[in-house]
């Protein structure tokens, strides 16, 4: 981010809407629907490989031909190069859906995050770097986007052999797409709630202000992300094996909510507080108008995230038609909220609207889910209480130290190590009171930790003994 400009990250980030609403279509919840399905053949799996690989092909293809027609429509300069240049990724990740989604099947997270890692660091770590600092600006994240895309495919395709032999077949295909239509119409909802707020401020504002957007969004929701990410990833092959079961559905379900409350409520408060400082550290001080755009949506990374356990549980029970309703309502509230803050109050109004309206998603969401699982509301209320404490706490704490430290006039680097100090400090108080204060699960989850970083200090004992 210090080596690139704002305006460069619109242009990208204007460039995956479109990108990602391709690869909805394209991959039509196949992957899903072959880990939700109990029972999975062979047909079953070639079909899949045939449709996806068919599919991608037609998009790469339409969007060659389209995308100068995207572009009259953002009316940002170059847009169609850098999406005929990024649809390319298509012929790789339309052979690599069904392997992938065969290592969810399997449980095989290690390795998908493993090769998520590698990807990433690879592509935006190494090559999007490199690029950057030679001077070849908004190509160096398109070369970053497409370099991660390409190597996790391979990856993927190598680790998960399956049969590529092309077959279709409609019987197992109508199979597959039962699941896997209601799934991509809720995917491609989503996706368009989640999205339309770019597509609207790059619109309206223009692609600098989408990059301080876009930018102080991905800042913000990147420990929401990591956390929702592997929740979702381990949640709806396990939930998926015992949907019959309401009674497992319903606890598995306030054990997420309770520890995701713990774990994420405090880090809004850290985010909040310590927003500027994170700000012109991460991306530098040309980034300063992003500062209140991620303060104002720090506030809501809980609900951002929280909602995808419900709406995981929800995929998980086969009921995707129900979580659709909501997606239709979340979506036209985000369009409604979009377009009436940036008319009002620029992009802080984006930022306003968008934050209240995943607060209003949520509490929905949870609303079916509890229906489903037949959990008691207050067991649910129950859940939160001890993470909005906390976050309470740290917040009434943190916030005076910080502004003692900005009034001794210290760097944003000094802040935010002596802001970690603390958050660390804080922590080994609150383990020391163990489950009277942070619950059985986020105790459990200490205690898991900690056994595995006395096993590599252990190893890396024998290692030098040996």
């Amino acid at each position: 981010s210090r080596l690139l400009e704002p305006s460069d990250f619109g242009v990208v980030t204007a460039a995956l809407v479109i990108i990602g609403v391709s690869e909805i279509f394209y991959k039509l919840g196949v992957g899903p629907s072959i880990v939700q399905r109990l029972t999975i053949t062979e047909d079953h799996i070639r079909t899949a490989f045939t449709f996806t690989l068919f599919l991608s092909l037609i998009f790469f293809v339409l969007l060659n031909i389209f995308s100068s027609l995207i572009e009259s429509i953002y009316n940002i300069p170059n847009i169609s190069i850098i999406i005929r240049v990024m649809s390319f990724v298509f012929l790789f990740n339309g052979v690599s859906v069904v392997a992938e989604s065969l290592l969810e099947r399997n449980l095989n997270f290690k390795l998908i995050s493993f090769v998520s890692v590698i990807s990433y660091f690879l592509g935006y770590g190494i090559i999007g770097i490199f690029l950057a600092l030679i001077g070849f600006g908004v190509w160096s994240l398109v070369a970053a986007f497409c370099t991660s895309a390409i190597v996790k495919s391979c990856i993927v395709l190598f680790k998960q052999p399956h049969s590529k032999k092309i077959m279709f077949s409609l019987k197992h295909f109508k199979e597959l797409i039962r699941f896997g239509g209601g799934y991509t119409l809720n995917r491609l909802v989503n996706y368009g709630a989640l999205q339309s707020d770019n597509f609207i401020a790059g619109k309206m504002l223009g692609a600098e202000t989408l990059g301080y957007y876009s930018r102080a969004y991905t800042l913000m929701s990147l420990p929401a992300t990591l956390f929702e990410k592997s929740v979702s990833k381990v949640l709806f092959p396990i939930l998926s094996k015992v949907q019959k079961d309401k009674e497992r559905l319903s606890r598995a379900y306030l054990k997420a909510t309770h520890l995701s409350s713990m774990l994420l409520f405090p880090v809004s408060s850290v985010l909040f507080v310590l927003g500027p400082d994170i700000i012109l550290f991460f991306l530098g001080s040309q980034w300063l108008h992003a500062v209140y755009i991620f303060q104002i949506m720090s506030i809501s990374v809980y609900f951002r995230s929280a909602y995808k356990i419900g709406a995981t549980l929800v995929r998980a029970e086969g009921s995707v038609y129900k979580m659709l309703v909501l997606q239709f309502i979340y979506f036209a509230l985000i369009i409604i909220s979009s377009i009436i803050g940036a008319y009002y109050h620029d992009v802080i109004g984006i930022a306003i609207g968008t934050s209240v309206t995943v607060l209003i998603h949520y509490l929905l969401t949870s609303i079916l889910t509890i229906r489903i699982t037949q959990s008691s509301p207050i067991d649910f209320i129950k859940a939160h209480i001890r993470g909005i404490v906390l976050s309470v706490v740290l917040l009434l704490i943190l916030w005076p130290l910080v502004y003692l430290l900005k009034k001794i006039e210290l760097s944003s680097f000094n802040i935010l190590a002596i802001s970690s100090v603390f958050l660390v400090l804080f922590l080994i108080v609150l383990i020391r009171f163990e489950e009277r204060i942070i619950g059985k699960e986020m105790y459990m989850l200490y205690k898991n930790v900690e056994e595995k970083v006395k096993r590599l200090f252990r190893y890396q004992n024998s290692l030098r003994n040996g």
